[in-house]
């Protein structure tokens, strides 16, 4: 059975803000350092509030989702599905808080490769140094994304338990192999 991803935000219909609550968190948008102490307090009763203002990833996913999508709302809720089918195939049962992390950096970069190649071939015939760039830039958003889903592999081959118990299974057509044979000694040694 596969384990159901815990929720970035625990509460999924918290209570409206109040007008207080508005008016700090104005205030501290603004920068007014009066507003920490009570921003605080506010963000410790409203987890769901530092969570959503916090999960990096989502701003950056959301920023490059309104640069390939452009006004078109069809498009941004396209990619974003195909987005979250793709984190979904990559998590796995059960991931780690690691793996998440991982996971979320392989999306990115994964929105990131397919910009820079919607941007290359749209500039294809630029040409000069602008045709340059689209294409070191296509490279470079390449190379992270292979390089995120290279440490997302090391980091499940680090984390795999090992495993309980070794035994030899019998070698076709080879007698006295296997593990009811009573020899201890490796095929060939």
């Amino acid at each position: 059975m596969m384990a159901k991803p815990i929720p970035r935000v625990a509460d999924p219909d918290p209570p409206p803000l109040t007008e207080a609550d508005r008016e700090v968190l104005e205030r501290a948008q603004a920068g007014d350092p009066t507003a920490l102490g009570p921003v605080r307090e506010l963000l410790a009763a409203r987890p769901e509030l530092w969570r959503q203002m916090g999960d990096l990833c989502g701003h950056a996913e959301d920023s490059l989702l309104a640069v390939l999508a452009g006004k078109s709302l069809l498009a941004r809720e396209s990619i974003r599905q195909r987005l979250a089918e793709l984190k979904d195939e990559h998590l796995g049962p059960a991931p780690s808080p690691a793996e998440r992390l991982a996971v979320d950096r392989v999306a990115v970069t994964w929105l990131q490769v397919y910009l820079a190649d919607l941007d290359a071939a749209q500039g294809e015939r630029a040409g000069g140094p602008q045709g340059a760039h689209l294409l070191r830039r296509q490279a470079a958003a390449q190379a992270r994304h292979l390089a995120a889903l290279k440490q997302l592999g090391v980091l499940r081959k680090l984390t795999r338990p090992a495993p309980k118990s070794f035994r030899l299974l019998p070698f076709p057509g080879v007698e006295g192999s296997g593990p009811d044979s009573g020899d201890e000694r490796r095929p060939g040694a």
